[in-house]
């Protein structure tokens, strides 16, 4: 049986350990050379719904190698301010 292949950190529809999902990619980042940037939504749980609040992030961020342990929402989770979306 052939092992299942593991969609991509960049994949609309991921959502990272920090909770936030890949709506889509944007278009070349203007501020690291060779990325694109997503545009990602936060998937917090908030009275009456979910945070929602959408950014830009680096794809490199998306997962970590940039932001640690995953990028985290600007706006619930103190994370760094987003890319231009």
């Amino acid at each position: 049986m052939a092992k299942a292949k593991r969609a991509s950190s960049t994949t609309p529809g991921h959502v990272n350990p920090q909770r936030q999902r890949v709506v889509r990619r944007v278009g070349p980042s203007d501020s690291f050379d060779g990325q694109y940037v997503y545009e990602l939504e936060c998937q917090i749980p908030r009275p009456g719904g979910i945070c929602g609040y959408r950014y830009g992030a680096n794809g490199c961020d998306i997962e970590g190698a940039g932001a640690g342990r995953g990028r985290q929402c600007p706006r619930c989770q103190a994370g760094a301010a987003g890319e231009p979306i």
